[in-house]
């Protein structure tokens, strides 16, 4: 009866110790502030914010990304469309120029809600997209909520994680059983007293 109530209860301990290891995988957008608005060329990732969140800049800029955060983001254009879904490491920059008129819509994979725009010239141009290129999301398909750019698995960083929790399940299933061996033995030492 107790090794039931243990065991559960240590995974759950050693479930949430693991979370609380990592808050940066957790997710989260700039939700700390309002959106920032601006002008230039750079772009700092800072406190899980695209600092500027609106970035202004003229047909022909490139626009660099620098990452200040102690964890890793991604740029990338809604859809996939341009940006790159490799992660921008600590310290690291990304840069991209912008040639068309229009708005670029852009987020952070990692970290659902982390957004932001570059409004290149008037923003009434169609952001370097042809014609053709973008699709209406038909509501009749059951598949319209599905991601339309599917990282590469030797993108995902998620494995460490996961091999953290089976781990941390691991190490909870050993205490389980060292407390149970423990009060084998000291039930055996009442029996023989």
């Amino acid at each position: 009866m107790w090794v039931r109530r243990m065991v559960p209860l240590s995974v759950a301990l050693v479930g949430c110790l693991w979370v609380g290891m990592a808050p940066a995988s957790a997710g989260g957008g700039c939700f700390h502030g309002p959106p920032t608005d601006g002008t230039g060329r750079a772009v700092a990732i800072t406190d899980n914010c695209f600092q500027a969140t609106v970035l202004r800049v003229a047909p022909g800029t490139r626009v660099t990304w620098t990452n200040r955060d102690p964890w890793a983001h991604t740029v990338t254009g809604v859809g996939g469309t341009w940006g790159d879904l490799e992660q921008v490491a600590s310290g690291a920059s990304f840069s991209y120029r912008f040639d068309a008129d229009g708005v670029y819509l852009y987020s952070c994979l990692l970290h659902p809600g982390m957004v932001g725009a570059v409004v290149v010239g008037d923003g009434r141009g169609d952001a370097g997209l042809a014609p053709g290129s973008v699709a209406p999301v038909d509501p009749t398909r059951t598949d319209a909520t599905r991601p339309i750019v599917q990282p590469r698995a030797a993108d995902r960083a998620g494995w460490p994680a996961v091999l953290a929790g089976i781990v941390g399940v691991a190490i909870g299933f050993g205490l389980a059983g060292v407390a149970i061996r423990s009060r084998g033995r000291r039930d055996v030492a009442r029996i023989g007293a």
